[in-house]
């Protein structure tokens, strides 16, 4: 930045007041001053720094100006992009995010700080958590992420090898490292983790992968022409991203569950009362995998009436879970 012009100058002052200043921290025409000084080694004189004030009011910078002891000016930035509280649900969400890296949360947590003045920065900072045993050791996802985003907007073929830890808790690739050629759909967000939603290139069923299983994420040069998808409709129809046909199931639950529920179907759920400790509940959701492990992991506090083949399943899978501890 050169001394001199009179843009350094006032990009300078739009800088230092909104790093400096938020709706408890001000500074004075001496404290603007005496930084300007320290920048650029010469003085700015007092009705400069005033002047540069009011030209960025002029042009729209909400810039909040007290009148102090002996006529002394202050002056504030107090409309920063985000709210303290707004700031630390996002780092928040970062934190908690697994499917994203040390390395990278740190990196995207700070320049999130550099989107609020530095007093309050350093008290979100002092706040701030990251528990890094549960981050994920993929330093891939950034780049898989942006190949298949770019793939699913130029209509392109992507492939890409998948895989999973062994006992040893080492990853290991699936089917000795072939690739899988897909269709990519779609690219969503559920539970911590981002998976693709894609069909195999001769078939229209989508399929789920985990992308922080993914491995050598390539775009392909083989394009395919769009089909109307519906991501919200698929994924309403999946449970846990097991995909699968959405049916109609009852059940009945605890009314300890009633929370669990709502979390899960939403509040738009109709449960009814069946005595004074239990209810039950009609709604839809696709029978698979996922849908039985999640009602069998609240015991006897939820049994399924239907569909049949439903509860066929449920008495299987207790079975086999019968027969471990006999």
């Amino acid at each position: 930045m050169s001394e001199g012009d009179g843009a350094s100058r006032i990009l300078f002052l739009l800088e230092l007041i909104k790093r400096k200043t938020d709706d408890r921290h001000w500074l004075t025409v001496r404290d603007i001053m005496e930084q300007y000084e320290y920048r650029f080694g010469h003085p700015i004189s007092r009705n400069t720094v005033k002047s540069l004030i009011r030209s960025l009011q002029h042009y729209g910078v909400d810039i909040q100006e007290e009148i102090r002891d002996r006529g002394t000016s202050a002056f504030s930035f107090q409309h920063h992009l985000f709210e303290p509280h707004e700031l630390r649900m996002l780092i928040d969400a970062v934190s908690a995010f697994r499917s994203l890296p040390l390395e990278d949360t740190n990196t995207i947590i700070e320049k999130l700080h550099t989107l609020t003045s530095e007093p309050i920065r350093e008290t979100i900072r002092r706040k701030t958590a990251v528990w890094d045993s549960v981050k994920t050791d993929s330093r891939h996802i950034k780049y898989y992420l942006h190949t298949l985003h770019e793939a699913i907007e130029h209509g392109r073929a992507v492939s890409f090898q998948y895989g999973g830890y062994n006992e040893k808790m080492q990853f290991q690739l699936r089917h000795d490292g072939k690739r899988y050629d897909r269709i990519p759909l779609a690219v969503v967000w559920h539970r911590d983790y981002y998976y693709l939603v894609a069909r195999r290139l001769d078939d229209q069923v989508p399929i789920h992968y985990r992308i922080d299983r993914m491995r050598n994420v390539v775009m392909e040069e083989q394009t395919f022409k769009p089909v109307p998808f519906d991501i919200q409709t698929h994924l309403q129809a999946s449970f846990h991203m097991y995909p699968g046909k959405a049916q109609s199931i009852e059940i009945h639950f605890h009314r300890s569950l009633l929370n669990v529920m709502t979390d899960r179907f939403g509040t738009g759920i109709h449960p009814y009362a069946v005595d004074e400790n239990w209810f039950s509940l009609r709604t839809s959701a696709a029978v698979n995998e996922g849908l039985l492990r999640w009602l069998l992991a609240w015991g006897s506090q939820v049994r399924v009436i239907g569909p049949g083949e439903l509860v066929v399943k449920i008495r299987q899978e207790l079975d086999r879970t019968r027969m471990l501890y006999d």
